[in-house]
């Protein structure tokens, strides 16, 4: 049995499995699993959860579980999360998990675990991103991709980045500020998994990057109000004089929420309908990840 909870369940070879299989899904495959998805979100999610309960419905299953603690022997005090997994499980095949948690605690449940969104890894939003990319460039080796923003209180890039470098993809970084930029824990992942990481513009990245992203907006719990308010002062939103610097061959995305503590967009509502804006691609695809992996977790 495999778990899908962090870094060192994804080698580069599983992912280009999951990926595969998600094309074949994509591509019109039929599946009639009959397995059932258990949900153990501590808090409400809109696209993480949506894109789950999607999947196993296309894979011919269904799904049950709890979304908040509201109302639960959690919020009571009456049970322990352990508890809470492990009575779960008794009814499923494959459980999801969201919240502010060790995923480490997970590996013992009998079925296979999949991080939602546990502590500050956003294992799946990760490789979601990777067969958006792979799905378009059929390779993901040697791919140069930029970000910008406030990357270090930002889950979902700091997992991309985990990810990415898996694959020896150069990766370019304007957070404005340096203390907003990517965590010295996230660097050294980035060094072992033999990728490169170099800060740089947004104007400069942008000429030679095959994928710019543009992290959301709000920041996780614990941020420091001070630097969320340092970085504010310097943040540009996101609009056409960007996209004018866009290498054409290029795509990009903005990650969700994209209000900022200040009222701003990450990216501005005339780009909804840019040429080369893939967001709503990469959600609609994430289904078909998302079966993929199910696929191979329960093989």
């Amino acid at each position: 049995m495999r778990h899908f909870l962090t870094a060192k369940d994804l080698d580069k070879e599983f992912l280009l499995e999951i990926f595969e299989k998600a094309r074949e899904f994509e591509n019109g495959k039929e599946a009639n699993m009959k397995k059932v998805l258990a949900l153990l979100f501590l808090a409400e999610s809109t696209r993480t959860t949506a894109s789950l309960k999607a999947a196993i419905i296309k894979l011919g299953g269904g799904w049950y579980g709890m979304e908040g603690t509201k109302g639960t022997y959690l919020e009571s005090g009456e049970e322990n999360l352990m508890d809470t997994a492990v009575a779960l499980c008794d009814f499923a095949d494959i459980l999801a998990v969201r919240g502010n948690v060790d995923p480490e605690m997970f590996r013992t449940m009998r079925i296979p675990v999949l991080n939602a969104m546990m502590g500050d890894d956003h294992t799946i939003a990760a490789v979601w991103a990777l067969y958006t990319v792979w799905k378009r460039a059929r390779t993901l080796d040697g791919l140069k991709v930029g970000t910008y923003g406030m990357v270090r209180y930002s889950r979902p890039i700091k997992s991309f980045y985990r990810r990415w470098s898996k694959f020896g993809i150069k990766i370019y970084e304007d957070s404005l500020i340096e203390e907003a930029g990517c965590p010295d824990d996230v660097k050294e992942a980035i060094a072992s998994n033999g990728s490169s990481f170099e800060r740089k513009t947004a104007d400069e990245m942008m000429k030679e990057v095959d994928l710019f992203v543009v992290a959301e907006a709000l920041p996780q719990k614990g941020a420091d109000p001070a630097l969320v308010a340092k970085f504010n002062e310097k943040f540009r939103t996101v609009d056409e004089s960007f996209m004018e610097k866009l290498n054409e061959k290029a795509y990009w995305l903005y990650i969700e929420p994209r209000k900022t503590t200040d009222g701003r967009l990450t990216a501005a509502e005339s780009l909804e309908k840019h040429p080369r804006l893939i967001l709503r691609d990469f959600m609609r695809e994430s289904v078909y990840c998302n079966m993929g992996i199910f696929a191979k977790l329960l093989e």
